[in-house]
């Protein structure tokens, strides 16, 4: 009997293993602070500036100019008051423009609103990702996407 009850619980333990491996959750992240874009919307499209018809073919030296747009920023943080706002233009699959390495934004703050303005190269659709910051520590993010650009006609 000893032999047939140690041979059935091995299978019961296998199987609770199991479920637990299914229904386990991993630890929540360290608590950072509530954030969202509010502004600019996913599939908004903005106009943009500098492009020189000209200039704007891949044999032109330094690369096609296409211009670039100045989005403005709005968001909700809820973090430090002296948070850096970062912000960062990803270019989405197919699109021709390039992206963005973080830069730090000149913030106005009002409560919990934050709002900038960031300047990013034209060059179709985008993600916009903006982060707050402390030193090298990321306190709150949030992006959105897709947004582009439209040209000047």
């Amino acid at each position: 009997m000893q032999r047939a009850r140690r041979r059935f619980t091995c299978p019961i333990a296998i199987i609770s293993l199991a479920l637990s491996a299914i229904y386990w959750s991993p630890p929540a992240p360290c608590a950072a602070s509530e954030a969202s874009l509010l502004r600019p919307k996913p599939y908004s499209v903005t106009q943009r500036e500098g492009f020189v018809p000209a200039q704007a073919h891949e044999n032109h030296s330094g690369g096609p100019a296409l211009g670039f747009g100045k989005v403005a920023l709005e968001a909700e943080f809820q973090g430090e008051s002296d948070a850096i706002m970062d912000c960062r233009a990803v270019a989405l699959a197919g699109a021709f423009g390039r992206g963005t390495d973080w830069m730090p934004l000149q913030a106005a703050r009002s409560g919990t609103r934050w709002s900038a303005a960031a300047e990013v190269p034209a060059g179709g659709w985008y993600r916009l990702e903006v982060r707050w910051r402390k030193g090298d520590h990321v306190l709150g993010a949030a992006a959105i996407e897709p947004f582009g650009w439209a040209r000047c006609s």
